[in-house]
């Protein structure tokens, strides 16, 4: 498949953006590219330092420039930060790729984070009511994507053959 437009992966913390991004680039032979880690890299810090230091504002101003340069110079499968869709440019831009979101339950969601402490928006140690929440605030920005995908009980293979195949199915690529 040439593709011709980028494949932006929206969705809250482990709804599996990443593994599932890198699958469907591998499946259609482009790059994978995870905003987060450009950004941890440009800044030579990790995002929840990011974060404490120089605050969600700046990090969002850091996200909205990462995603302008992603989206005027390759084709590829971008995996966004959770939190990438709250600002209306940036979803302006998702709009004029194929935007896909991926959904999961607040019950898989904290499974699958379970143990992580990089979030910086949950600090040291989740809870659930924190994750919900969040998710709350966000759903309403999320249900914009055109594509949605519940990952709730499919392994990572799985959604990336359903993404691919709505790509195909749709002639979108």
């Amino acid at each position: 498949m040439n593709l011709q437009k980028n494949i932006y992966i929206s969705g809250f913390m482990g709804t599996g953006k990443t593994t599932v991004g890198k699958l469907v680039a591998n499946q259609l032979g482009v790059l994978f590219v995870d905003t987060d880690r450009l950004i941890e890299q440009k800044l030579k810090s990790p995002i929840a330092t990011i974060f404490k230091k120089k605050g969600e504002f700046f990090f969002r101003g850091e996200e909205r420039l990462v995603l302008l340069q992603l989206s005027s110079l390759i084709l590829s499968v971008i995996g966004l930060g959770g939190g990438m869709v709250l600002d209306y440019l940036n979803r302006v831009i998702l709009n004029r790729g194929i935007w896909i979101n991926l959904k999961a339950s607040p019950a898989t969601i904290m499974k699958r984070i379970s143990g992580q402490k990089t979030r910086p928006l949950l600090g040291k140690k989740v809870k659930r009511d924190e994750v919900e929440k969040i998710l709350q605030q966000r759903r309403p920005y999320y249900d914009l994507a055109p594509c949605q995908i519940e990952t709730d009980g499919l392994a990572p293979d799985a959604v990336a053959g359903l993404i691919v195949n709505r790509i195909h199915e749709k002639n979108i690529g």
